[in-house]
């Protein structure tokens, strides 16, 4: 039976907790609280294996708790569950107090406390003021709330990581007060404003799978710029102020004026893109494009910014996108070449990491060799191939390789092919990063004769690599670019080169093409 400490917990709802250790199903019917097990979960009177969407049949007390009855208090060790609210019209303010409760399953036992919270929307000067959380009828601070007492949470996602309730858009009072706010800000402006429940709609038809949550940062957004969709925009500062140093974000944010009637246009100048036509539009489709003006804040010509822009969305998302080395190298680009040649070079990349790691290694190149310089008629690929080449060079001595005199006959000529010794370990390097190959990293024991490299040159670009014993007697490896294997004519000129200087194969790489394994 039930302790006397459930029975005093009656709630209006039946709770749910899921987690990697247990899964609690607390009954409001009979307050007793059980293990959920297959035979409880129920779905359009037919039993189901999972709790999504279902009615729940408590096995304490056979009575079944419907869907909407119950709440997910899954996750964190404790809740914090919106429960009403009440508001205030205060002339140029409005004052409203949500009440949530905190559920928490310590030792599986459902214990909950009274939260109210206040929060003040000023109309007049577009701020929005979160009051520290107390527990309801005291004055003492709610213990899992960590923030300062007083937060401005205007152009902010802060009031979303506070709270972990949700408020209920269906909730009169909810809707109250987003028509209050409606109602007070179009008094404000003399040209219409749209309400809330409009955004709420708009943002639903542009993404009808994700899940629409009105919380207070979006209230505090709507009433700081109420011409801008409040739950894209903060749909946007969620995803995208984690990119940016700490309190730059908020700064290049808040440069959008409070009684503005283009935020689009102040956003864009905020993050330093031409204010233009077809930029704005970008933006309002996707507000992302914003953060991305910021990479390309340096092409004066509206088109490059735009195809730039545009080009971003053929990248996969990530942080490297956002890397703040891309627009300084942009910058020095630009110090080189017209900037549409700079573009296009950008245009031609296939993914977002040639641009990023690009500008990496060219300050990490920078900060050992301040004089390095580069060849800007180089494509973008070809700047991070010998970005990366030089990289090693400077971070490993250049080595001579020497040979005797037998050693160095071994060199020759075979159909316009130039067959060579290395003569360095930079060589290696050289060789590794036109080839895609690791011969780069054979360096030392080249240097100690373990080992010898010989390559294959046409018009000094390497084709073969040969990897010799250490007296030059057999051949351990013979790779074409790529680690791809000699065949057809390159497996003619590698043979020749072999049976001139009568050279054993030890590898699988010049074995004849009906010879070759399966495995290999």
């Amino acid at each position: 039976m039930a302790s006397e400490h459930y029975k005093k917990t009656a709630t209006k709802n039946s709770y749910l907790r899921l987690n990697r250790y247990d899964s609690v199903f607390y009954c409001r019917h009979c307050h007793e609280q059980s293990d959920i097990v297959i035979g409880m979960m129920w779905r359009d009177g037919k039993p189901v294996e999972n709790t999504r969407d279902a009615d729940i049949l408590c096995p304490q007390c056979m009575k079944l708790s419907k869907n909407e009855e119950i709440i997910d208090a899954s996750g964190k060790e404790v809740t914090n569950i919106y429960s009403h609210l009440s508001y205030f019209d205060n002339g140029d303010t409005v004052r409203a107090y949500i009440f949530s409760k905190e559920i928490s399953f310590f030792s599986k036992k459902l214990q909950q406390k009274h939260i109210k919270t206040m929060v003040v929307f000023n109309i007049k000067t577009g701020q929005t003021y979160f009051f520290e959380p107390r527990y309801e009828n005291t004055s003492k601070r709610w213990k899992h709330y960590g923030g300062p007492r007083l937060k401005n949470i205007s152009i902010s996602s802060y009031a979303g990581l506070l709270m972990s309730f949700k408020l209920n858009e269906q909730d009169p009072k909810v809707q109250g007060l987003m028509d209050l706010l409606h109602v007070k800000l179009q008094e404000k402006f003399p040209y219409p404003v749209k309400s809330l429940q409009f955004y709420g709609q708009e943002h639903n038809e542009k993404k009808p799978y994700g899940e629409k949550r009105l919380s207070l940062a979006i209230m505090a957004n709507y009433v700081r710029l109420p011409h801008l969709n409040s739950y894209d925009f903060n749909q946007f500062i969620e995803d995208n102020r984690h990119l940016y140093e700490d309190k730059k974000f908020a700064y290049i944010m808040r440069k959008a004026r409070p009684d503005t009637s283009n935020p689009i246009g102040d956003l864009v100048k905020a993050f330093k893109g031409p204010d233009a036509k077809s930029i704005r539009k970008l933006v309002m489709k996707n507000l992302d494009y914003l953060s991305r003006l910021f990479m390309f804040q340096d092409f004066k010509d509206v088109n490059n910014v735009r195809r730039l822009l545009e080009k971003t969305d053929e990248w996969r998302r990530g942080y490297s996108l956002y890397d703040v080395k891309i627009s300084p190298f942009i910058k020095a680009m630009l110090k080189k070449a017209p900037e549409t040649v700079v573009a296009n070079k950008i245009l031609k990349a296939n993914t977002i990491h040639w641009l990023t790691d690009t500008a990496r290694m060219y300050f990490d190149i920078k900060e050992i060799n301040e004089d390095y310089d580069f060849d800007i008629s180089r494509s973008l690929k070809d700047l991070h191939d010998i970005f990366s080449m030089d990289y090693d060079k400077l971070q490993h001595p250049n080595l001579p390789l020497e040979y005797s005199e037998r050693e160095l006959k071994i060199e020759c000529d075979i159909d316009g092919y130039e067959f060579r010794l290395a003569k360095e370990t930079h060589e290696l390097i050289t060789v590794g990063a036109k080839m895609d190959i690791c011969v780069g990293s054979y360096g030392s024991r080249a240097h100690r004769k373990d080992l010898a490299i010989c390559v294959a040159y046409k018009d000094e670009e390497p084709v073969v690599c040969f990897e010799l014993s250490r007296h030059l007697d057999r051949v351990l490896q013979a790779k074409l670019h790529g680690n791809q294997r000699p065949k057809d004519e390159m497996y003619d000129l590698c043979m020749e080169f072999i049976n001139r200087n009568e050279m054993k194969i030890d590898t699988w790489d010049l074995q004849k093409p009906e010879e070759y394994p399966e495995a290999i």
